[in-house]
């Protein structure tokens, strides 16, 4: 596509005005032609922050989906109205199913980079541009965005800040994988893993299944810095961190117990 965006550039130069921030657009715009970016958004009710998300995120990819895991509150409509391609479950189903539904339509849909990121605002879709880059460039075939390494803004409350490393450790022991961050929910999967993964964990234990079925049909995976809002989307908070944790760690010992560890 350079040739495309090095003709387009000369125009650029030929113009003038108004004409120029134009066509500066188009050329921007011309680089992620070559790719297929999906973005898949988990949501459960999330009414208060879908909109602002998948305008966000609008930006950055070709096309939005929200998986919409049986919500009470006005989430489909508002993320429809937005612009989003809504997947429903009639019920609640869980996290990983809904990671599930995600994977499926976005190879319907020929996707090479999918992103997955959560719907409640605690991540910036403005960041999708870095999180995708060692995908582009060939560099992993999956992207974990690590609120723990160097670069990234952390305000993570000390009690998660505990859940994590403990989650992570556990992952890093039994995945093989020298991660940081075992529970971002901020990831990219290009389309060698978006066909390799065979997910079947329903709940939170999705988050780290990955980890091991990745291992297991041998991806790439990278971490960039991520910043992480808490402090300013207190609903980010409205799981059960205690539940959630015990069922990850399970999923984590029962990975283990299968594989003979």
């Amino acid at each position: 596509m350079s040739w495309l965006k090095d003709g387009l550039a000369q125009v650029l130069e030929r113009m003038g005005g108004g004409n120029r921030e134009l066509a500066q657009v188009q050329v921007l715009k011309q680089g992620p032609c070559a790719f297929s970016i999906v973005a898949g958004i988990p949501a459960y009710n999330e009414e208060k922050t879908i909109a602002d998300v998948v305008l966000k995120a609008g930006c950055h990819v070709g096309k939005v989906l929200v998986c919409d895991d049986g919500s009470k509150d006005m989430t489909q409509m508002i993320a429809r109205k937005n612009g989003a391609h809504v997947l429903e479950h009639k019920k609640n189903m869980g996290y990983g199913a809904t990671m599930q539904t995600i994977f499926i339509k976005a190879r319907e849909l020929g996707a090479d980079v999918l992103v997955v990121f959560d719907g409640d605002g605690q991540h910036d879709p403005d960041e999708i541009p870095e999180l995708v880059k060692p995908v582009l460039e060939g560099r992993a075939d999956i992207v974990i965005d690590s609120r723990f390494i160097k670069g990234a803004r952390m305000d993570v409350p000390l009690y998660r800040r505990m859940g994590i490393l403990v989650i992570t450790l556990l992952t890093r022991i039994f995945s093989g994988y020298a991660i940081s961050d075992a529970q971002s929910g901020f990831r990219a999967f290009n389309r060698r893993a978006l066909e390799g993964l065979k997910m079947t964990e329903v709940g939170w234990g999705s988050s780290v299944e990955v980890f091991f079925r990745a291992h297991d049909v041998g991806l790439r995976i990278v971490e960039v810095p991520v910043d992480c809002d808490y402090e300013d989307y207190p609903k980010a908070s409205k799981r059960d961190p205690l539940r959630q944790g015990i069922s990850i760690v399970a999923s984590i010992f029962n990975y283990a117990i299968r594989k003979g560890f």
